[in-house]
C-alpha cells in the first residue's frame, strides 16, 4: 500500500499552503513571477527576493515543501508543513 501524507494527499490543503505562501510574499511587497505545476505534479512558486535573488518554494506531493535561493550561491532549505511559514518569512524580511 502507498504511504499517504495526511496533509500533502488533501489537495485542498496543498493549496491552502500555496495561498498562504502567495500571501506572505505579496505582503513583502514582492511580486509571484510564477505559479507552476512541477514534474512531480506539486506546485512551484518562483519570485524574486528584495535583492533581486532568484527564490523558488516547492510544495511536493510526499510531504516536502523547499525554499531556494539563487545568488551567485545556490542554496536550499528543506521544510516542512509546520515551519514552512515562519522559515520563509524570517528569511524574506
Amino acid at each position: 500500500m502507498l504511504y499517504k501524507h495526511p496533509i500533502i494527499d488533501d489537495f485542498p490543503v496543498r493549496v491552502k499552503i500555496l495561498e498562504n505562501a502567495v500571501k506572505l510574499i505579496e505582503s513583502k511587497g514582492l511580486s509571484i513571477d510564477m505559479i507552476n505545476p512541477s514534474q512531480d505534479e506539486g506546485i512551484m512558486i518562483e519570485f524574486r527576493s528584495k535583492n533581486n535573488e532568484y527564490c523558488m518554494v516547492e510544495i511536493f506531493n510526499d510531504g516536502n515543501i523547499v525554499f531556494l535561493t539563487r545568488t551567485e550561491v545556490r542554496s536550499a532549505w528543506n521544510l516542512t508543513y509546520d515551519n514552512y511559514y515562519e522559515f520563509i518569512d524570517q528569511w524574506i524580511k
